[in-house]
């Protein structure tokens, strides 16, 4: 027994180690955010297999395994660490990424040029690496265990399990020839006021062809969440977060419910039970990339947001974002070619489909060709003149995407779909996150374009938000006993008290034009307080 604990001990395993607890650390700082585990494995054997071959070439040259795995601990530990020492080095003194990791690279060449020469005898350090690197690995991954040991089965709230409830409607022979249904998500394409107060840009062309197209637009629509995960969970569930906020505490980061109301949605869950089937696009947010429900994801295979948010703190930062953006570029494409596809699909079809345009990163300019933009995380405040230009040449690429998408979606239709075009939020004005009146105004007003059959478009009203979207298509065309709610907008601090949420509808009816016109909402509307919380 003695001799296999000091065989284990012996044996050089610090790289892998090392190289693990880096890969822990990010996905335990990210387990908020909803990060899945399985977006660890693609990068996880891929850096396995990297040092694995790295080790066995380094021990061929020095002669000695355990000499090349403490040149494969070092690298491991340089790679890993020069995107985070960049970072905290930039906020003193502003350097290129480029300088900082040549630095790093000259470090640890100076290491293997020491080693080469001097031939360090480095089999009594083995056993204490190990144990280092084994103690450093573990505090990130106690980390993760504890969380997912303390999640509680994630239940959508009460109100939105009680619509998914409902019985399915007893079809007429005439209305089995149900139309597809598609929720097409353009993500913070800003309100055309919005667009010309703060770019000074004319999105009226967009908004006339959609028209020709027989869509019918709500002038003052605004979303009910500022964030996106919070809003789509809010829009496809049909109710408020009351109740998650509630179960979370106003000051969480916690982001799983509304992940997970996203995934198991009562809205797919409603289609379903009349017969449609349920599909979806990649979005490259993997909490929100699958669903239980869907009967068919497009999935893109590139590189998703952990992969980024990984090399963003490596010695690949700066290299990688070329890479990086071409991958999203990719995704885009992907996802309209696969959306080509649906119409094809034998029966009725709900297609989620969540396209993250126009926000950044900003990958394509105007005429659908790759971005000058080289931020793979784009901050307005930051950035503005540049922000301003690469924003409305994605918006107008995504117009245009949008626009062939639907001309596509009606042309091989059978018959007439339903379509519903919204944006999860607005655009970000250039100023801070606060509850502002100018910045509600911008961030809380949204596209919002219907092409529904006369008995849904009749019951509009220029007001309407996204959680009433769903209630009024099911109450209208497909007769289910559902009833609109109040609609709300609130607003929650951007990172952290996601939670913390504040009505700020008064501030969104200042001067609104259409406040009058909200007094055509369904007489069905109950108060908020009873009819959306939990």
């Amino acid at each position: 027994m003695k001799k296999f604990f000091r065989a284990c001990t012996d044996f050089p395993a610090h790289p892998f180690f090392i190289a693990s607890y880096f890969l822990a650390r990010l996905y335990a700082a990210n387990l908020a955010a909803g990060i899945t585990l399985g977006r660890l494995i693609k990068p996880y054997w891929i850096t396995l297999a990297a040092m694995t071959a790295a080790w066995l070439v380094l021990g061929l040259l020095l002669k000695g395994v355990r000499r090349s795995a403490v040149l494969v601990s070092a690298g491991a530990f340089i790679f890993f660490s020069a995107g985070y020492a960049h970072g905290a080095l930039n906020k003193i003194i502003p350097l290129p990424a480029v300088a900082v990791m040549a630095v790093f690279a000259a470090a640890w060449l100076g290491l293997f040029v020491f080693v080469w020469l001097q031939r360090p005898e480095v089999r009594p350090w083995t056993p204490r690496l190990n144990a280092i690197a084994f103690l450093l690995f573990l505090m990130p991954f106690s980390q993760a265990v504890l969380y997912h040991a303390g999640k509680k089965p994630v239940i959508a709230p009460q109100a939105a399990q009680k619509e998914a409830a409902l019985a399915p409607r007893q079809l007429t022979p005439l209305q089995m020839r149900m139309p597809d249904v598609y929720y097409i998500i353009l993500d913070e394409y800003g309100h055309h006021d919005a667009l010309q107060e703060v770019f000074h840009y004319d999105n009226s062309w967009f908004l006339e062809a959609l028209k020709k197209m027989g869509f019918h637009f709500t002038e003052d629509s605004r979303c009910n969440y500022m964030l996106t995960v919070i809003s789509m969970a809010s829009a496809l569930n049909m109710t408020y977060l009351d109740a998650v906020s509630k179960k979370e505490g106003p000051d969480s980061e916690e982001t799983a419910i509304p992940f997970a109301m996203v995934r198991g949605n009562t809205v797919a869950r409603m289609f379903k039970k009349i017969g449609y089937q349920y599909v979806m696009t990649d979005t490259g947010m993997s909490p929100m990339d699958n669903s239980p429900l869907a009967d068919k994801v497009y999935s893109f295979t590139g590189t998703d947001e952990f992969s980024a948010l990984l090399a963003n703190v490596t010695m690949l930062k700066g290299s990688a974002n070329d890479f990086i953006l071409n991958q999203q570029r990719q995704r885009h494409v992907y996802n309209f070619k696969a959306m080509e596809q649906i119409p094809e699909i034998p029966g009725p079809v709900f297609a989620y489909l969540h396209l993250t345009m126009p926000h950044p990163p900003f990958v394509f300019d105007r005429d659908g060709k790759p971005s000058k933009a080289r931020q793979i995380e784009f901050k307005p405040e930051d950035y503005w003149p540049e922000y301003e230009k690469y924003y409305i040449d994605q918006l107008i690429y995504t117009s245009k995407a949008a626009l062939d998408l639907i001309q596509m979606i009606l042309r091989k239709s059978e018959q007439t779909p339903i379509i519903i075009l919204q944006s999860d939020h607005g655009l970000r004005p250039n100023e801070p996150w606060a509850n502002t009146e100018r910045f509600v105004r911008l961030r809380g007003r949204i596209l919002n374009a219907y092409l529904v059959p006369p008995a849904m478009r009749e019951n509009l009203y220029p007001t309407i938000t996204p959680v009433n979207t769903f209630r009024l298509l099911f109450k209208t065309v497909f007769g289910a006993p559902v009833q609109l709610i109040e609609d709300r907008t609130y607003f929650a601090p951007e990172k952290k008290h996601l939670y913390a949420f504040e009505d700020v509808s008064d501030l969104l009816n200042k001067g609104s034009s259409s406040s009058a016109g909200s007094e055509r909402q369904d007489k069905s509307v109950v108060n908020a307080a009873s009819g959306a919380k939990a």
